[in-house]
């Protein structure tokens, strides 16, 4: 997979703890900020819908924050890749990618 797919991916965890019973209106102005992958993806995903659920069965943002992370595990995240990798970065060889990751800045 391409690391721009992580990269994408890392500006959602990077906000996560900001979703914590957040509006639907507060929760489209945060995706407008997401990159396309990210974005495309959420929506296609209907993870508004998962985040409604989590939202009404969390009552503190600390079992927000773990719980967060059992909706997006790595099942999701694979899903994620793949999508990412069908409508926005396609996939890559390893070596192009370690010498794209060597020359950014993360």
């Amino acid at each position: 997979y391409s690391f721009k797919s992580f990269l994408d991916l890392k500006r959602l965890f990077d906000i996560h703890t900001e979703l914590f019973q957040i509006s639907r209106d507060e929760f489209e102005k945060r995706l407008k900020i997401l990159p396309d992958s990210i974005r495309e993806f959420l929506l296609a995903d209907n993870f508004w819908e998962e985040l409604g659920e989590l939202n009404k069965n969390c009552t503190t943002g600390k079992v927000f924050n773990l719980r967060f992370f059992q909706k997006f595990n790595a099942f999701k995240i694979l899903k994620y890749l793949n999508f990412a990798a069908e409508h926005f970065y396609p996939k890559a060889d390893l070596p192009e990618q370690i010498s794209w990751l060597q020359k950014c800045e993360i």
